[in-house]
């Protein structure tokens, strides 16, 4: 009796093989232990994966109307072909080398993710299990074929690819320090070169990225984080200080965006800082200059002030104040 080897587990005893262009599944087996009786032809044809046999020259012998509707051939149109006429031209090599040493009794049987080539020219994915089955009189051997569609898997993965990519091209080139972190452990995940470039870190010294942030800005982290866990929010801006290899810190804003699950769980955090050193000098030798003028303004005796074009009062001097009665420049 030949044994066929399913993936689901799925054992079925074939018929004695009337010729070597026919096989035949038994129409039913015993199974003592349990009382029950299955149709095995029932359970090939009927299968919502697909199932095939095929000779030692690789033609198949039988396919059920699943692996038909995969392919998009009537049964007919399989029967009269091999399996080498399905194969995409890419995979066949392996295709071919595997069938081969199945043939030869190297192996018993193979797994692989292969592709096939539709009636209408489509490629698909598949994962094939294919199984040497023994002839039962000791003659030409036959070979079981399991055969599931994985093509919307193996869209997945190559999307996935493809997009991990453009972001490992966006973050080698970027000129911004970009950072992902698995939450809620805050661990470096992918760290781009900007942080050695620009605070000389290399990314195995980067595990922790907080250690980085000066201790007064962390608790302003921890609680945007707790915001953003109970809000739902996803982003968040924060000026802080950041310390570079050296020891020196310097300003940055760092944009951070919440990556959730399909719970909404957050699972990553990913954040994109810019350094803001240039900015904050000149905003803070703005501010001197404003004081400076101010300093120059208060030290006269003339009362004096300044009108934008719609006539509010834009600065004035404390001669000024004191001279309507107003106790601050604000008030004015």
């Amino acid at each position: 009796r030949a044994q066929l080897v399913a993936k689901a587990g799925i054992r079925a005893r074939l018929a004695m093989i009337k010729s070597p262009d026919e096989i035949e599944i038994t129409p039913q087996s015993q199974a003592p232990a349990s009382g029950c009786s299955v149709n095995l032809a029932t359970v090939f044809d009927r299968a919502v994966f697909g199932m095939a046999i095929v000779d030692v020259e690789g033609r198949w012998i039988r396919v059920n109307s699943a692996f038909c509707e995969l392919l998009g051939f009537t049964e007919t149109e399989l029967l009269s072909t091999d399996f080498r006429q399905q194969t995409h031209r890419d995979d066949l090599n392996e295709s071919v080398t595997r069938f081969q040493q199945l043939v030869a009794g190297e192996i018993t049987n193979y797994q692989i993710e292969k592709r096939y080539v539709r009636k209408d020219k489509q490629s698909i994915w598949v994962f094939l299990s294919v199984c040497r089955i023994g002839s039962p009189d000791g003659g030409t051997p036959y070979f079981a074929a399991q055969i599931q569609d994985i093509s919307k898997r193996r869209d997945a993965e190559e999307a996935l690819q493809q997009s991990e990519a453009l972001f490992r091209t966006i973050g080698e080139n970027a000129g911004d320090l970009i950072l992902v972190m698995d939450f809620p452990s805050l661990i470096t995940q992918y760290a781009s070169p900007t942080y050695e470039k620009i605070l000389g870190y290399p990314r195995d010294e980067l595990y922790q990225t907080l250690e980085i942030v000066h201790p007064d800005d962390r608790e302003l982290i921890g609680r945007e984080l707790e915001r953003m866990v109970r809000s739902g929010g996803n982003s968040s801006i924060l000026q802080l200080r950041v310390r570079d290899r050296a020891g020196k810190y310097h300003f940055s804003e760092a944009h951070g965006c919440a990556v959730r699950a399909a719970d909404g769980r957050i699972e990553r955090m990913v954040v994109i800082s810019r350094m803001t050193d240039d900015r904050v000098r000149a905003q803070q030798q703005l501010q001197d200059r404003e004081n400076q003028l101010q300093s120059l303004l208060d030290s006269t005796g003339e009362a004096i002030y300044g009108l934008d074009m719609k006539g509010g009062c834009t600065f004035c001097n404390r001669s000024f104040l004191r001279l309507t009665g107003y106790e601050r420049d604000a008030e004015v």
